[in-house]
Parts: structure tokens; sequence; C-alpha cells
């Protein structure tokens, strides 16, 4: 989702703006549609999907990694999830391993929000 669009934090007043108040396009984009998925999957060389893992940090929601692979499993998309304890996630994420994982943690619970909610694995 948009970062800056979305935030709800006490601490961003005024940063984001309310989803009531999205243009209906931008709502389209970001709504749930399996169906307009897998037909980006299919233009992308993807027809019948792809397997993919996701690396998370034990202190994540992982009642939402699981909404994250039902989401994909709906399209097409098969992902191992791979929970690792902080230290552990930091150093397989952010220092020079090769794999084309998804990442996700949670590392500023005093705002109230997940800083890094899903983004691809850093490359070296």
């Amino acid at each position: 989702m948009p970062y800056p669009i979305t935030l709800t934090s006490y601490a961003e007043t005024g940063w984001g703006l309310p989803y009531d108040q999205w243009p209906q396009d931008l709502k389209d984009q970001y709504a749930y549609n399996p169906t307009a998925a897998k037909a980006l999957l299919a233009a992308a060389g993807f027809p019948t999907g792809f397997n993919t893992d996701i690396v998370v940090d034990s202190a994540v929601d992982t009642d939402l990694v699981q909404i994250v692979k039902s989401y994909f499993t709906a399209i097409g998309v098969n992902m191992d999830i791979k929970v690792m304890d902080p230290a552990s996630w930091s150093s397989y994420v952010k220092t020079g391993h090769k794999q084309d994982a998804l990442a996700m943690t949670s590392t500023s619970s005093q705002a109230g929000k997940t800083v890094e909610p899903l983004r691809r694995s850093r490359r070296t």
C-alpha cells in the first residue's frame, strides 16, 4: 500500500489520507481481486503462478503472515514461511544472502506500526 497514504499512527497525523477519501481508481488498485491478480501474473509470464518464500522476524503478527499467504495461494503463488529470531532475521535479510525472499519485520512497535510490512529482500 502507498506508505504515506496508509499511515494511521498518532505520531503522523495529517500525513495520511483516510481510505474513504482515496479516489476510486486508487481504491480499485488495492482492492482484493484474485481474478485481476491472476491476469497480471499471466501477463508477466506466470500463468500457473510460482513458488516463493517469506522470511519473517519472530516478533511479527503471524496471523497477518498467514493472511498474506492465503491471498497468494488464491492466485497460485505457493509461499513457504520461514520464521527467524530478530538477530538471525537481520543477518539473513540484510547481509548478503542471495535468496529471492520477501521479508517482514516489526521494528517500530512504539509508534504502533510495522516499519517494513513486506518488501523484497536486498540482493547482493
